[in-house]
């Protein structure tokens, strides 16, 4: 058997098309990483052109809050202007002082609105107006902190801002540091502010009284915070994380990639779409090319039974597909790693469950995309190696074998827009093996065992057919 394997592999790699093939799949593989350093690069020059062409000053944003009777807005311009604090750092977002004046018009809006004129906010005024004016966040924020319960109404907000000021303090992490503890930051205090108002009426599992969150964006804000608390707490810069879903019930969109390596890496799992071609044409041809060109003569006047050839081929093209995809990983790590840091290697895959985070590889959630990516190709040989024993011209079996996997699978996918469940038990309804391992199928119950068993009686099926096929054609 493996020697007839190994004839096999050499009829394989003595055709130039072969070559031909593999050199576009590792041109494939490189292009993708460099084309998001290049994509990364011209989206951060937008972004900067965006900040650059700012046309907020002091005297337009006076006009219209003069205009809007904004006293408050008023009050803290008249201020800056005071202090002289440039109107670059009050209008960038993406600085600590603008954050600053931010807090203080959040609590200066509420005190004028109550018109309680003895609120706590007017007592430190002047101390945190002092701490901008001599470029001192953490006098400011350890001001904030130690001011928090009188500052804030609300336990949530308390809570929420002890932890975000005691964390800046702690770490000297500023509003408009360039980090991602920054970023996490943002994250937390959004989802927070969005979720833990309406914690009572999420607990029971009731969403009709909130007037800002759909019911299905509960669990999606809660894992925001959940996440992002984590990372913060246990120092993680480099994370995949879900966006949505309980433990690994999660749709391919679920996850926020926080690592340039694995983004680059999941990017890179599209070449597996190459290589289904690749595989197709290698298994339309294993059979058919053999009668059409008359070498099948040479092939069974050997003392091997026709069983032996027709799994030595089969075997051939399962292990040749495996090869690839084993090597599309690896040339794709091999490039990305360099690019992107190989520090990130050990970037973690964060998953909630049961409402507290679970810390796993991301390394090996990588390889089980690339695992379900392999399945997808096992599916598409299986269908053109049965369709290349049926057939004796190699055009016409590689041709229908395209149009039979993609027709097919185009069918499968509107039968699970319209509910027809005949078609899960077709091969086409399995291809997608990662959605069913995830819960997300759009066949309801398609559970990963049942899953396997369809994939099985399938391949089974299929085989065979081609068994019978190849044993009974006349040379």
């Amino acid at each position: 058997m493996l020697k007839l394997m190994i004839n096999e592999y050499s009829k394989i790699f003595h055709k130039v098309s072969t070559y031909v093939l593999l050199g576009l799949l590792a041109f494939s593989i490189v292009s993708v990483p460099l084309l998001t350093v290049l994509f990364d690069s011209i989206s951060n020059k937008m972004v900067d052109s965006i900040f650059m062409d700012s046309e907020d000053s002091y005297s337009s944003t006076l006009k219209w809050a003069k205009e809007d009777k904004d006293t408050v807005t008023i009050e803290l311009i008249e201020k800056a202007q005071e202090l002289n604090i440039p109107e670059k750092e009050f209008f960038a977002e993406d600085n600590w002082i603008h954050a600053a004046f931010d807090d203080i018009y959040y609590n200066f809006s509420y005190t004028k609105n109550t018109q309680n004129t003895s609120a706590p906010i007017y007592n430190i005024a002047d101390k945190l107006f002092d701490a901008i004016k001599t470029n001192n966040p953490k006098a400011y924020y350890t001001l904030m902190l130690e001011n928090v319960d009188s500052l804030y109404t609300e336990d949530f907000e308390k809570d929420m801002y002890s932890y975000v000021y005691k964390y800046r303090v702690d770490n000297s992490i500023w509003v408009g540091k360039d980090c991602w503890q920054n970023d996490c930051i943002e994250r937390y205090l959004t989802n927070y502010i969005y979720y833990y108002p309406y914690k009572d009426i999420i607990d029971k599992n009731d969403a009709s009284d909130n007037p800002i969150l759909e019911s299905k964006d509960f669990i999606t804000t809660l894992n925001m915070v959940l996440v992002s608390k984590y990372r913060l707490d246990n120092n993680i810069e480099n994370a995949i994380y879900v966006t949505d879903g309980e433990g690994s019930v999660l749709s391919s969109d679920s996850y926020v990639y926080d690592s340039k390596l694995y983004d680059s890496l999941k990017d890179s799992k599209v070449v597996l779409s190459f290589v289904l071609i690749i595989i197709i044409v290698v298994a339309g041809n294993i059979f058919s090319k053999e009668f059409s060109q008359g070498t099948i003569k040479f092939l069974l006047i050997n003392p091997v039974t026709r069983r032996k050839i027709f799994w030595s081929k089969y075997l051939t093209v399962v292990s040749y597909a495996l090869i690839l995809t084993i090597a599309s990983f690896l040339l794709s790590y091999m490039i990305c790693a360099p690019l992107f840091g190989i520090s990130q290697i050990g970037t973690s895959l964060l998953i909630v469950e049961g409402g507290s985070v679970v810390n796993k590889s991301a390394f090996l959630f990588i390889i089980s995309k690339y695992a379900y990516g392999y399945i997808q190709l096992f599916i598409a040989m299986t269908i053109a190696f049965t369709i290349s024993s049926l057939f004796r011209s190699s055009a016409l079996a590689i041709t229908i074998s395209l149009i039979f996997y993609y027709v097919g699978a185009t069918v499968c996918s509107v039968a699970q827009l319209f509910n027809v469940d005949v078609f899960r038990y077709t091969i086409f309804a399995v291809s997608d093996f990662e959605a069913i391992a995830n819960g997300t199928s759009g066949f309801v119950g398609m559970t990963p065992s049942i899953g396997f068993l369809v994939l099985l009686i399938n391949t089974v099926l299929f085989l065979l057919i081609g068994y019978d096929s190849f044993t009974r054609k006349n040379i």
